[in-house]
């Protein structure tokens, strides 16, 4: 008997509020924020170490 495929789950759990607006004006948005630091990256604090 085959085993069942294992579910593929992302490992990160961000949930995010629904957005109300058309993609054009979250583009804007994006596109007229400042860009993040270095820093701000969560991802970006672990590079050094080992997982």
């Amino acid at each position: 008997m085959k085993s069942k495929p294992k579910e593929h789950r992302s490992k990160y759990s961000e949930h995010f509020e629904q957005i109300k607006a058309t993609p054009e004006r979250v583009a804007e948005v994006i596109m007229k924020s400042p860009a993040r630091k270095t820093d701000e990256w969560w991802y970006k604090k672990n590079l050094g170490k080992a997982g």
